[in-house]
Order: structure tokens, then sequence, then C-alpha cells
């Protein structure tokens, strides 16, 4: 028998931030956790957070947050699945590759629960 652990359990949790940094200028952040476990406990833990600056202009006020929570975010994850799955790899685990995200629905999701109503 390998040394390599049977079946493990994958655990993903994917959050987006974004903070006003100065004027017409934003931060968009992609919250990422992944913890690998089996049997004989954690594999491996894995936290990062990949954010991106940008300048935003002549967008109605009502329309950055979604900018920001959505469409900056799936300008992001292409790099930071790059970087998951290099550093899992040189780890020397298997290289963890994500799916796309749908950051619209995380979005929605997280503007429900915002507002109080069940998602």
């Amino acid at each position: 028998m390998s040394g390599a652990p049977d079946n493990p359990n994958l655990k993903l949790e994917i959050n987006v931030n974004a903070d006003k940094i100065g004027p017409d200028l934003y931060e968009s952040a992609i919250d990422f956790k992944a913890e690998a476990t089996a049997k004989v406990g954690v594999i491996y833990a894995f936290e990062m957070i990949y954010a991106g600056l940008f300048k935003i202009e002549n967008v109605p006020q009502p329309q950055i947050e979604p900018m920001l929570l959505v469409n900056c975010p799936m300008l992001l994850f292409p790099f930071m699945r790059r970087i998951v799955a290099d550093l899992t790899r040189e780890g020397g685990f298997p290289p963890l590759l994500l799916d796309p995200v749908d950051f619209m629905a995380l979005y929605m999701r997280k503007r429900e629960q915002a507002a109080g109503k069940p998602s």
C-alpha cells in the first residue's frame, strides 16, 4: 500500500470582497480556502487571497458593486486557478484543478443573504 491517502475529502470555500482604495481605484479580492482530509487527518490546508487593483471611471455608482464582485473576479480567477494548481503540484500533491466559478450566482447569493432572504 502506498503512502497516499484513500479517497481524500476536499472542502473548498470561495468568497469575493471589494474595497475602495482611492478616487476611482478599487481592490477586488478572491478569498480561497481548500482543505484535503482523509482518515489520517488533514493532508493539506491551502489559503490564499488573490486581489487586483482596478481603476473604474464613468460607471454609475449602482453598477460598481456588481462590477467589483462579478466582472473583476472573472478576470482574476484564471490566474488564481493556475497558482493553486501549480502550488499543490509543487507541494507533492495532485494539482488542484478548480472548475470555473459562477461569480454572478455567488454575488446574487451574497445579496440575498444580506437582505435576510434564504438562499
